[in-house]
């Protein structure tokens, strides 16, 4: 099985004044549409994410719950490497609008959170 990565940019933000952790609400993380991917010979392959795939229940439930990392690990976060990589998690309100699978997410990793104070824009 391929595994694509994409990264979503976080706009709507909101911190938690007793715990400090940032909200992002509705973000949008994966879209129908012909897409560049980097492969790891260097060249570019574009690749379709088709409205069947993409959109259907299975797939949209996917992004429930899931760890939030800051670019992509090396494979699956996992129970073993979750303490390295898992810097949040999405929320359970995974939806569609229009084209776009969108979730809420909790960043709750002070590295991290320091980093989009200052100016980072896209988790994966």
């Amino acid at each position: 099985m391929l595994t694509r990565y994409d990264t979503a940019p976080i706009k709507k933000l909101t911190k938690d004044a007793k715990t400090g952790f940032l909200h992002a609400t509705n973000v949008p993380i994966a879209r129908v549409g012909v897409f560049p991917y980097l492969k790891s010979d260097g060249s570019i392959e574009m690749e379709a994410k088709l409205p069947a795939d993409l959109l259907n229940d299975s797939a949209i439930q996917s992004a429930n719950g899931v760890p939030v990392t800051e670019d992509h690990p090396d494979g699956l976060v996992t129970k073993d490497n979750a303490k390295q990589y898992m810097k949040g998690f999405t929320a359970t309100n995974a939806h569609v609008d229009d084209d776009t699978v969108r979730v809420d997410m909790v960043i709750t990793d002070a590295d991290l959170i320091n980093d989009i104070d200052n100016g980072k824009n896209e988790l994966s």
